[in-house]
């Protein structure tokens, strides 16, 4: 199992490998992605978006604590650098998480699994049809075990559109900030 120290340098490293900060929210971003997937006990994960692969590491760091698995999602898989692929894959191998990618558009991923998270990065454009298309797959509540539900991490809130009322209607969000602009939202799904 993976140390805390070693978390926190694997993170420091890919971060500045990859991330810098003027791309990403940088390594405090992917420590917060770490501790969401901690704060639930992250098993199994859908990433809607997998991009350059930031937040797949922390997940995974956080995943290869309990045997778990990450499933990102993204059209344009193929498109991404070969060096950014493949230092992911290094990391999913090193850590031993059960990493799945699928080279699909959001629109056609159907799937009957459970997550724990679902984290929507992907087309801002389809972040309404990403939510409603997946959030039901979120762990809920179980009201006999009083175990915490899942969580739902959306990018571009509130200062895109059109994810507003769809994070609003959930309520119990918590910004996820990034140069003093709301560029996430969180929260449990009851």
């Amino acid at each position: 199992m993976i140390s805390d120290k070693e978390v926190s340098t694997l993170l420091a490293n890919h971060c500045e490998e990859f991330c810098g900060e003027e791309r990403v929210g940088g390594l405090q971003y992917l420590r917060n992605l770490y501790a969401f997937a901690e704060s639930v006990q992250a098993r199994n994960i859908l990433e809607v978006g997998f991009g350059w692969g930031f937040s797949s590491v922390a997940f995974m760091a956080s995943l290869s604590k309990r045997g778990g698995r990450l499933t990102s999602i993204d059209p344009f898989y193929e498109h991404k650098p070969i060096e950014q692929l493949e230092a992911v894959a290094r990391v999913s191998h090193k850590l031993d998480v059960d990493w799945n990618i699928k080279i699909i558009d959001s629109m056609r991923f159907r799937t009957k699994e459970t997550y724990d998270i679902l984290y929507i990065d992907g087309n801002p454009g389809l972040a309404l049809h990403d939510f409603y298309s997946f959030h039901h797959l979120v762990r809920r509540r179980d009201k006999n075990h009083l175990r915490s539900g899942g969580l739902v991490i959306m990018d571009g809130y509130p200062d895109q559109y059109p994810i507003t009322p769809a994070v609003e209607e959930l309520g119990g969000y918590f910004p996820m900030f990034y140069k003093q602009k709301c560029a996430h939202a969180v929260f449990h799904v009851n």
